[in-house]
């Protein structure tokens, strides 16, 4: 619903037309304009005592000399000014003779354009008219009575307040009256004028949604050089308070910086440009805007250089990065020993820097876990995790992969191109796992990758800047490699900056316990381990380190009866290992518990079953699995070789 509002000298000025109106409609006082309802209501004015003019209106009527009193609004509504029609003016002159029998009329008028009139009045009359233009509603009134009574009038036509007052001092006087006419076109013109505005409001709403949603600040400059318009980003990107303080401000006053003042004047035209504004860095698009031949003035957008660097970021990691996270946490990690305990708080320290770190280790002591929780720990927690296995990487593709290609770099390459592993990295860490298998050739670009902070993809000549901490792995000595050629020293240097080595599960023996719990427990959270099944695994001898552990423990799970593991089921199991061994100090602790009174036996039956496995696995390595041989080195029947490799699960 929209309201029109008539500027009324007193409340019911105007009641005859807005009658005539009601009559017209189903409704009672509203009036229907397309799809819009329309409210029609008066606003009475005293210019005499002006406070000004309430404003909840969506379009105004103003009559006659009232567009001076809308000068003032709050808010900028259209405003339908209705002059006084030629017909209204003529119905009160005829009035005016017939009420009176005067011969000569006092009119008062409020625009010279109406001169043009008033000889054809006198023409069609017989009378003669004496003209008074009221510029303004501050006119002496009764200046004008006295000069009109002096020129030999007889009767006023005139608006309310002059009329009202020549009435109060006796003269013969006839109020302007607005025929219905008149006022319904005020009408259609108002709601036409709403609807305009109302679709005028709507579009710029819209328009200044766009531009204070846009990720850019936006300023325009007229061919004056002065700002007339900035949006929201703009100004919080130069810490601008309120639009008015810049407004039809040039960049000069408003302290810019030399640099934007230069590009604004030098008269060509950028699709990027990097400048200092106030001692940070933009990039600036510059464009001129002409209608047709004419110029109009100039439009300058800018944003801030880290910004847009954040946006990449934020880019990459949604569009490529997706799984390029890290998991596991210095919390996750599971151990009670003292030289565990000692790791992770040394992890935890090199978590805080942005050093290179190399992590060294058997296979399967958790290398990957300890590098992601670094990573989970330091300040670059929210960027990518990166991890890439350089022995799984065929040396073909390992360049395209980790620096990605432009279109067409290759026979096969993708059609658009491919980001790479290191771009996907940035702010963020990269995880290279077994760096000892990199061939030499690659060590040279990973060198340099390392030290310039910067790549280019395959077939590209852009340079990308790269912010990344690189965490190595390795299960090799990298040290005896680079004095074998097989590593380069410098690559090596830059990789160890800080050391970090894991111990292996037999070097950590009362966490294994703990650690089959924990793997038993991700399975089936009632099963339980018997004192004989825990030794039995503590003295065992883990060369596959905790991968190895976590697959017993999954095979464990399966295998037990009623969520009970025992002793026999650790055995089986154990047996069924290509490389079964048992550490000296792990054998004792499991002897010991073994051996009760008259308990001797089982201790020199595990003792024997032990060292007659591992004699036998020797032989057969030694003449290559030939079963033959094999016996006859053993000194003994085939057959008999083929029953204890079977018991032993060889």
């Amino acid at each position: 619903m929209r309201k029109i509002g008539i500027l009324s000298p007193y409340k019911g000025y105007f009641k005859e037309a807005i009658f005539y109106l009601e009559e017209l409609n189903e409704k009672y006082r509203s009036l229907y304009f397309g799809e819009n309802e329309y409210i029609l209501e008066e606003i009475v004015v005293d210019p005499f005592h002006f406070h000004g003019i309430r404003d909840d209106v969506d379009v105004m009527i103003a009559y006659s000399g009232y567009m001076e009193l809308t000068k003032n609004l709050s808010k900028p509504i259209p405003i339908v000014e209705v002059d006084i029609p030629n017909f209204d003016i003529l119905i009160g002159l005829m009035e005016c003779k017939q009420k009176y029998g005067c011969q000569k009329v006092a009119l008062t008028i409020t625009k010279r354009n109406m001169l043009i009139s008033v000889k054809e009045f006198e023409d069609i009359l017989g009378i003669s008219i004496e003209l008074f233009i009221i510029d303004s509603l501050d006119t002496n009134y009764q200046k004008i009575c006295d000069l009109a009574l002096k020129r030999g009038c007889e009767a006023f036509l005139a608006h309310y307040y002059i009329g009202t007052y020549a009435a109060s001092k006796g003269i013969n006087t006839v109020m302007i009256q607005y025929s219905k006419s008149t006022f319904w076109q005020a009408i259609t013109e108002a709601k036409m004028a709403a609807q305009l505005y109302c679709l005028s409001q709507e579009k710029s709403v819209k328009l200044n949604t766009i531009l204070d949603y846009t990720d850019e600040g936006i300023i325009y400059f007229n061919k004056q050089g002065k700002i007339t318009s900035i949006n929201q980003k703009a100004m919080e990107l130069l810490n601008i308070e309120s639009e008015t303080s810049v407004l039809n401000k040039t960049a000069t006053a408003m302290i810019f910086g030399k640099e934007l003042i230069e590009l604004l004047n030098d008269g060509s035209e950028y699709k990027y440009k990097i400048i200092k504004i106030n001692h940070t860095d933009f990039t600036i698009k510059k464009i001129f805007v002409h209608l047709e031949e004419m110029s109009l003035g100039t439009l300058i957008t800018l944003q801030k250089v880290n910004n847009i660097q954040k946006l990449e970021e934020e880019i990459r990691k949604q569009k490529y990065g997706k799984g390029h996270i890290a998991k596991a946490c210095f919390k996750d990690i599971i151990g009670q020993s003292e030289i565990m305990k000692g790791v992770i708080a040394k992890a935890t320290k090199y978590s805080k820097t942005e050093s290179n770190i190399l992590i060294t280790g058997e296979s399967g002591t958790g290398k990957e876990i300890m590098a992601q929780s670094i990573h989970n720990s330091s300040n670059r927690k929210n960027g990518p995790f990166v991890a890439i296995n350089c022995a799984a990487l065929p040396e073909t593709l390992l360049e395209s992969e980790l620096f990605g290609y432009e279109e067409g770099a290759f026979t096969g390459a993708a059609r658009k191109g491919k980001i790479g592993l290191f771009e996907l990295a940035h702010n963020g860490t990269i995880f290279l796992d077994e760096i000892s298998e990199l061939p030499l050739l690659f060590q040279a670009k990973l060198l340099r990758v390392i030290q310039e902070k910067e790549v280019y993809r395959l077939g590209g000549i852009k340079v990308i800047p790269l912010d990344v901490r690189f965490i190595s792995a390795t299960n090799q000595n990298l040290k005896d490699l680079v004095e074998k050629g097989e590593f380069r020293e410098d690559l090596y240097y830059r990789l160890n900056v800080l050391n970090l080595n894991l111990p292996s599960l037999n070097e950590r023996r009362e966490d294994i316990f703990l650690l089959a719990q924990h793997f038993l427990d991700n399975n089936s959270p009632d099963i339980i381990l018997t004192n004989e099944a825990k030794l039995m695994l503590q003295a065992f001898d883990w060369p596959g380190n905790i991968r190895q552990l976590f697959n017993i423990c999954e095979q464990l799970s399966v295998l037990c009866d009623d969520c009970l593991v025992k002793e026999q089921n650790v055995r089986d199991l154990l047996y069924l290992q290509s490389s079964l061994s048992f550490s000296s100090e792990g054998t004792q602790q499991y002897s010991d518990y073994q051996m009760g009174e008259n308990d001797d036996q089982k201790a020199e039956t595990l003792q024997t079953d032990i060292s007659e496995a591992e004699k036998i696995r020797t032989v057969l390595a030694a003449v290559k699995y030939n079963r033959n041989e094999a016996a006859e080195v053993l000194n003994i029947h085939r057959s008999t070789l083929w029953r204890k490799m079977k018991k032993y699960g060889i």
